[in-house]
């Protein structure tokens, strides 16, 4: 398919994931794209949530997803083979009432980010965990499933290759590729960015890789966890903010003193499904506490220095998370925090999916950077979840619903 004048209109839905429409026509101008209402608030197994506020009549209208001359990012090489396009915009949703969707988090970090003095000159990066899943036996014979090795990249290396042939397409810039703790688990860490960027990096980045590796026969799962015996993908947070030299130690502390309100009042944000909850029962490479280290990796947060620049890793979030989501409570956490806060004693973080829900439902923290409506939908929907989640009698039978969508 030629991607002459062709674009990708895409937004994330409440899950972050990647939704959209391939649109014959380019980013020069604005484009308005219509969709159903309940494609927006599907749940995390692809069930349609239709809220009545949000549908007149109820299950029918649309929302429109908008487009600017700004919004564009011009694909090149690879990539634009790939997704049959020559550019990808990510819109901003009007749900049926014609006002911005509440559950629009894209646009409420945006919004965040304007409104908040200081708050875009910090700078993010990520690193991305997932699965290679695919129907041989290839992966036994791998040499070993240990991090830093190279047996599965060595077996997997040209779907990896593509894999990152198409993020220089899209323009995500990527710092190194590694295998992970398992057999054909793999990390991609991306550059540092300006906080909207990097969560747009992420959501491109997990919706290229799936892309890629279906074209190699290979499913590229997002799952928290995959395997109850096999490690969890997690998405790493890297923070840092802008400081003179002499308020160094002070920027750390307000990251992390932020970070840490999220942990306690928006685990959600962070751990969003009931699957990414079995991560406490596996062990690797993260904490069930909200602790903080000087470079350890078994901490929920460990300080570091690069180049000069203290930054602080948030080592909970899932792979599953939603990165504007998230990224919204990091910084609206650092927003509330002062850097005199004293760090408190850590306390042991409650992976009780129901609770979660309860606790971002009441959160300060929560309501502060979001709307009443948007904090009470989300809260409603994760519930439906929680119901939803309940009748799969098995843990591989909930897998196999969120390998559909994850």
């Amino acid at each position: 398919m030629s991607g002459a004048a062709r674009t990708l209109v895409l937004f994330p839905d409440a899950h972050g994931i990647a939704r959209g429409k391939l649109v014959n026509r380019d980013c020069t101008r604005a484009v308005r794209v219509g969709f159903s209402s309940g494609v927006f608030s599907k749940d995390v197994y692809g069930h349609p949530v239709l809220f009545p506020v949000l549908a007149k009549p109820f299950g029918a209208a649309d929302i429109k997803v908008d487009v600017t001359d700004h919004d564009g990012r011009e694909l090149e090489g690879f990539a634009t083979g790939l997704l049959g396009a020559s550019a990808i915009a990510i819109g901003a949703v009007t749900d049926p009432r014609g006002d911005p969707h509440p559950l629009d988090f894209r646009a409420h970090l945006g919004n965040l980010l304007e409104r908040t003095t200081g708050l875009c000159e910090t700078r993010i990066g990520a690193e991305l965990e997932f699965y290679l899943i695919g129907d041989d036996d290839r992966v036994h014979l791998a040499p070993d499933g240990q991090a830093y090795a190279f047996g599965g990249i060595g077996l997997r290396q040209r779907c990896l290759s593509d894999m990152l042939d198409a993020l220089d397409g899209a323009g995500i810039v990527w710092r190194d590729l590694s295998q992970e703790n398992e057999h054909d688990q793999y990390e991609i860490a991306l550059a540092h960015t300006d906080p909207l960027e990097q969560a747009d990096r992420i959501f491109l980045a997990r919706m290229i890789c799936r892309t890629v590796a279906a074209s190699h026969g290979l499913r590229c799962t997002f799952i928290a966890v995959e395997h109850k015996d096999r490690s969890p993908s997690n998405l790493h947070l890297h923070v840092s903010a802008r400081f003179d030299g002499s308020d160094m130690n002070a920027s750390s502390k307000r990251i992390a003193s932020g970070m840490r309100h999220v942990l306690d009042e928006a685990f959600l944000t962070l751990s969003p499904t009931r699957n990414s909850r079995h991560a406490q029962n596996i062990a690797s490479f993260r904490s069930g506490a909200s602790d903080i280290s000087d470079g350890g990796r078994f901490s929920a947060l460990r300080r570091l220095e690069e180049d000069g620049t203290p930054r602080v890793e948030l080592r909970t979030p899932t792979s599953d998370a939603n990165p504007y989501l998230a990224i919204l409570l990091v910084l609206a956490g650092m927003n509330t925090a002062a850097a005199s806060d004293a760090f408190p004693e850590p306390r042991p973080l409650d992976f009780d999916f129901a609770n979660s829900i309860t606790a971002f439902e009441e959160s300060r923290l929560a309501r502060a950077a979001l709307p009443d409506e948007t904090v009470s939908l989300y809260a409603s929907m994760k519930r439906h979840e929680a119901q939803k989640a309940a009748e799969f009698a098995t843990f591989e039978a909930e897998r196999g619903a969120l390998l559909k969508v994850l």
